[in-house]
């Protein structure tokens, strides 16, 4: 969950308990006839009872939980945000790829699923953003000193760069 469904959802339970905390009232035909009371004192209200406008109440919650939902979804954010918040804050470089061996067929972007390959092809890509992240598991030929090469096309990176602190290093010559 990001800031912006945070403070949705903060945003709506304060007004779902200022709803309950302060409700709705029928006294004298007035809807909010509590507050208006003091100012309406007309012989036709007198003698009338405060009673809870349970309907009103609920249609009130119904339409701030619902708006509120709505935002959540709204604000939802790239879906690769989810896959590559575990690079948050890494340092990446842009390159053309190169497959480690000459076995290798091909990478894949990390939040999105993309094609990187050195062959042409629909939808493959030949450039993108790559980080090495350290890596426990056994070394293969994607394994540079310990780390793991990960691969991110330009459209997630460019989606998430803000979100998760990126950042973009040059390469050395």
């Amino acid at each position: 969950m990001n800031a912006k469904q945070t403070t949705v959802i903060s945003i709506a339970l304060v007004a779902v308990v200022a709803m309950g905390l302060y409700p709705p009232w029928n006294y004298c035909d007035l809807q909010y006839g509590w507050l208006l009371a003091p100012l309406e004192r007309d012989e036709h209200c007198f003698g009338s009872t405060f009673e809870l406008a349970t309907g009103r109440l609920l249609l009130q919650w119904g339409f701030v939980i619902a708006l509120a939902a709505a935002l959540v979804r709204a604000f939802k954010g790239p879906k690769a945000l989810e896959t590559l918040k575990d690079y948050q804050g890494a340092s990446f470089n842009f390159t053309k790829y190169a497959a480690p061996c000459e076995d290798w067929k091909c990478d894949h972007c990390a939040g999105c699923w993309a094609k990187f390959a050195e062959y042409d092809g629909p939808g493959i890509l030949h450039e993108g953003y790559v980080t090495a992240v350290s890596y426990d598991g056994p070394l293969d030929q994607s394994s540079i000193n310990g780390g793991a090469l990960i691969f991110v096309c330009a459209r997630c990176f460019n989606q998430c760069h803000d979100t998760l602190g990126f950042k973009l290093e040059s390469l050395s010559a």
